[in-house]
């Protein structure tokens, strides 16, 4: 059965699947899939759109409709908010 990515916030660690809520401990222990059975392909297949910030390439970015390397998170999340707030 295929293991699905874990998504996480700053403050939790999630699968997008079946919804279970994993201590952002797991994260750090480079643990980052659920057993669900689940799998990134099956939010494609739904029209979800897809972003990645990540500072190394992913074996998911052939997957995802934006990609960013080589920034810090907290820099994308704070133009983010910027940008959107000047909406």
């Amino acid at each position: 059965m295929p293991s699905h990515p874990l998504h996480s916030t700053i403050r939790r660690l999630y699968c997008n699947v079946c919804g279970i809520v994993y201590s952002t401990d797991r994260y750090f222990g480079r643990d980052w899939y659920c057993d669900c059975g689940g799998f990134i392909l099956s939010a494609k297949e739904q029209g979800a759109r897809l972003v990645i910030i990540n500072h190394d390439p992913t074996p998911l970015d052939i997957y995802i409709d934006l990609v960013i390397h080589n920034r810090k998170i907290g820099d994308v999340l704070e133009e983010t908010a910027e940008e959107l707030m000047l909406k």
